[in-house]
């Protein structure tokens, strides 16, 4: 498998398109009709409470469960209850799941192989991402004796393995410090560069750090707003919550 080029033209078209999404569970719904848009070369950030059903919502992109009801479209494919092809959307890959014993160019190179990458732009790929991620003398030492933020940087960068045209990531800024999100953000521009669309759940206080283009704000398994920072909490950065009064959060919906 070729790394997929993506035309410079390409950047701002859609291409992830939700359209109802539902999870219903035996006298509750976990997730009511979420629709959203991400276009290509784009960073939305998916904020809301906890047990907003933003988890919930990132598993059903990644195929990991099955909606009730609803569809998505990533580019010009329609993906039903069977989850998205393979290759169509980029995870992380769970720390607990790391073989400590490997070398992170070694642990990072089996993710490319799963990936079907072939061997020449496996080693671009790799190159790239150690390097921007100041990782480049690290990568022949064990994942053991890794810091844990660089550990937690690596699964999050085995998401761009094969260029997926839809990155998604839950909470990817939880637990890193000032100089890693900084590695993050750095590393998440390169994929909306490349033009993948980047969808990530955060707080309040990381999609600013992560520099989100736009926010949907998730309640109780639905969308309530979305729009840019600025417009849903204002010029203060402080606010808790966003600053849409509750009777006109469906004039500030864009679906």
């Amino acid at each position: 498998m070729k790394l997929p080029s993506h035309r410079p033209e390409d950047v701002g078209l859609p291409r992830l398109v939700v359209s109802g999404l539902t999870l219903a569970e035996p006298g509750h719904r976990r997730l009511e009709g979420v629709s959203l848009t991400v276009s290509s070369g784009e960073l939305v950030g998916l904020v809301g409470p906890s047990r907003a059903g933003k988890s919930i919502f990132l598993d059903i992109l990644a195929g990991r469960l099955e909606p009730t009801f609803g569809i998505f479209k990533i580019n010009e494919t329609i993906v039903r209850g069977d989850g998205p092809p393979r290759g169509m959307v980029g995870t992380a890959v769970p720390e607990e799941t790391m073989d400590l014993r490997l070398s992170g160019r070694d642990w990072l190179t089996g993710v490319a192989r799963r990936a079907d990458l072939n061997e020449p732009d496996t080693g671009r790929w790799l190159s790239r991402l150690l390097w921007r991620m100041g990782l480049s003398a690290l990568g022949s030492t064990m994942l053991s004796c890794y810091p844990p933020g660089d550990r937690k940087l690596l699964s999050l960068a085995a998401a761009s393995a094969g260029r997926p045209p839809v990155i998604v990531l839950d909470e990817p800024a939880a637990g890193l410090s000032g100089p890693h999100i900084a590695i993050l953000r750095r590393l998440v521009n390169t994929w909306c560069a490349e033009g993948s669309a980047v969808l990530v759940s955060a707080t309040h206080a990381d999609v600013a750090a992560l520099g989100c283009h736009r926010l949907y704000v998730m309640e109780a398994g639905t969308i309530v707003a979305s729009g840019t920072h600025s417009q849903l909490y204002g010029m203060d950065s402080l606010l808790p919550e966003p600053s849409v009064p509750t009777q006109g959060r469906n004039q500030m919906h864009s679906m």
